[in-house]
Parts: structure tokens; C-alpha cells; sequence
């Protein structure tokens, strides 16, 4: 999708190089294509997000995307916990270490 929009930027922009267009009709063409492009993503994200709600919207396959992401939010979250208690733990035996 995106490597199909470039290709045809660099189609409009040899174009444009290669006739006498002046820079207002070259301004002009260029919105035109970012606004194509805009449009199109926008189009893609919204047919994505649909096809993600009607896949949510099955029990089992809601169920299980939330189980994962709970998972995966509960593994980063002991993860963090573990990573702080160890560098709290260090900090301290190197403060015990100084007064000493």
C-alpha cells in the first residue's frame, strides 16, 4: 500500500521535473497526492480497527486477546517490580558499603 503511493509521488515528481509546471501548479499537485495519501491511510486504519472489533466481538477470541494482554501486562509489571527491588537492594548495600 504505502510502497504503491510512494511510487507514484516519485511518478508526479519526475513529472513535474520533467515539464514546465510553475511552482503554484507543482504546490497544488502535491497537496492533492497528500491528501490522497491521508485519505487512503485513513481509510486503512478504519477498516483495520473495524476487522479488529468484529474479531473482538467473537467470545472466545475477546477472551483470549484480553487474557494475553493481561498476562503480558502482569510479566512487564513483575518484571519492573523485580528490576526496582533489586536496584533499591544494590543501592542500599552500596550505601552500607560507603559507611562503612
Amino acid at each position: 500500500m504505502a510502497s504503491r503511493l510512494m511510487r507514484r509521488l516519485r511518478l508526479v515528481a519526475k513529472a513535474i521535473r520533467d515539464s514546465e509546471m510553475n511552482t503554484e501548479d507543482i504546490r497544488l499537485k502535491m497537496r492533492k497526492r497528500k491528501e490522497e495519501i491521508s485519505r487512503r491511510v485513513s481509510i486503512e486504519v478504519a477498516r483495520i480497527s473495524t476487522y479488529k472489533e468484529k474479531i473482538n466481538k467473537i467470545p472466545d477470541k475477546k477472551s483470549f486477546t484480553l487474557q494475553m494482554d493481561y498476562i503480558n501486562f502482569g510479566s512487564i509489571l513483575y518484571a519492573s517490580v523485580i528490576v526496582t527491588a533489586y536496584i533499591l537492594e544494590r543501592k542500599d548495600e552500596l550505601a552500607r558499603q560507603k559507611k562503612l
